[in-house]
């Protein structure tokens, strides 16, 4: 291959993934060390909750989360949103993601992101979610009616207070500070089209399934940052003119285990470019998990992340990931140094969590990070550039009900039950 203190009724409400990420960000992961800003007041007024069961599905180094809301009037739309954590004892980091300072049962430093221009929330009939956020606080939302609409909040400071605002409306109540993702010619129209990670860079990965004349593929969308401020701001550019977005590549196919061309489904992206992801096999099960690893074109000094030297219609630089044994496996998370983890079925067909790392002659190699306690399943979903690996684990009786769960974090080669540590920072 090519070488290459939390509030403890908030936390009751949290999937175990959740638990493990948010808290070995707020303890262990050196987040920025200002005070994260003061949130705005949310708008519309109407009064929104947190989703039903809370539906976190990103966190940043400062500790921010990516969610949604839903509303107390079915009839009105369910909004992407973000959770704003405070420091509450002044150590620069944060330590506190819910506060009620009216005790009117809904969380102060959540912030409604609402929906992007023209659209003004009116029709119920609109869905939409935060999928993933930057350390620069930026976040993919995705709003959806007829069809897919991607979009990327961009943090600034309006009001000119020294504070950043994620909300800034216009007179229809849409929120400007959100950009709509153009995905260009009709192979990357939005119908089906799911965006899964964004980094550091702003550039963004993701997968469109089959439809209709539309084949499946995956690609990364680059970002270009035009004002020079160390953000991404565009995603969109037609140099020739001919209505194609110039920043989106096409990820290519890779070569399964069993020997069939498919399409990658990249699930991360760190700020080196690395893409990481596995093939679908249903709802939970996934197997190959592979690593792309872009290239550098000699000639131009342009960045390619799909090559075929040989003509056999692979992408050259896909790679398998190795595995404990053959079974499901996946690939959850990966820190700027380009190590990996998620988990791998075992000996005995249990799943444990792993780690991949990648060696300066471009050999991968897999290391079991273990199991902890009762829990008889382990996965890793994230990893720091500390090494800090955090995840979750699962009891599971032999007819595969789940008896306890948990969330871990592992660091060097010890994996420890986060539950004691909850505990002891929730009284």
């Amino acid at each position: 291959m090519r070488k290459i203190a939390a509030n403890k009724t908030w936390l009751a409400t949290f999937v175990p993934v959740a638990v493990a990420a948010l808290v070995s960000f707020a303890i262990a992961t050196g987040a920025l060390a200002a005070k994260p800003p003061k949130p705005p007041p949310t708008t519309p007024t109407y009064k929104y909750v947190s989703y039903p069961g809370w539906d976190p599905r990103g966190f940043n180094n400062a500790g921010q989360v990516a969610e949604r809301l839903s509303p107390e009037d079915p009839l009105l739309p369910e909004t992407p949103a973000i959770v704003i954590p405070e420091d509450t004892n002044g150590d620069g980091l944060p330590d506190q993601w819910y506060r009620d300072s009216n005790a009117d049962g809904l969380n102060d430093l959540e912030v409604n992101l609402g929906l992007p221009p023209p659209n003004n929330g009116a029709d119920g009939n609109f869905r939409g979610l935060s999928e993933a956020i930057n350390d620069h606080g930026q976040v993919l939302t995705a709003v959806w009616k007829d069809i897919d609409e991607w979009c990327v909040v961009t943090p600034r400071d309006v009001n000119g207070d020294g504070e950043l605002e994620w909300f800034s409306p216009d007179a229809n109540g849409a929120n400007t500070l959100m950009t709509p993702l153009d995905f260009g010619p009709k192979v990357w129209i939005g119908i089906g089209a799911w965006l899964e990670s964004i980094n550091n860079r702003g550039q963004v990965v993701g997968h469109v399934g089959d439809y209709g004349d539309v084949a499946a593929r995956s690609f990364l969308l680059d970002a270009l940052d035009t004002d020079g401020d160390g953000m991404a701001d565009t995603w969109f550019q037609d140099a020739n003119q001919d209505g194609a977005n110039d920043l989106i590549f096409d990820l290519g196919i890779f070569r399964e285990s069993t020997g069939q061309l498919r399409e990658p489904y990249p699930r991360k992206v760190n700020d080196g470019g690395w893409v990481v992801g596995a093939q679908s096999l249903g709802y939970y099960d996934w197997s190959d998990p592979f690593v792309l690893i872009p290239a550098v074109d000699p000639d131009t000094g342009q960045t390619i992340w799909n090559e075929d030297s040989n003509g056999d219609g692979v992408n050259d630089l896909i790679a398998l990931l190795p595995l404990l044994v053959q079974g499901p496996a996946n690939v959850l998370g990966i820190n700027s140094a380009g190590v990996m983890v998620g988990c791998s079925t075992a000996a005995g067909g249990t799943r444990h969590a792993v780690m991949w790392r990648v060696d300066a002659q471009g050999l991968i190699t897999i290391t079991d990070l273990g199991l902890f306690g009762s829990m008889n399943r382990t996965y890793a979903c994230g990893i720091n550039d500390r090494l800090q690996v955090v995840g979750y684990g699962v009891q599971i009786d032999k007819h595969g009900r789940t008896l306890s769960s948990s969330g871990f974090i592992w660091e060097n080669g010890v994996m420890k039950d986060l539950r004691p540590l909850l505990a002891s920072i929730s009284t």
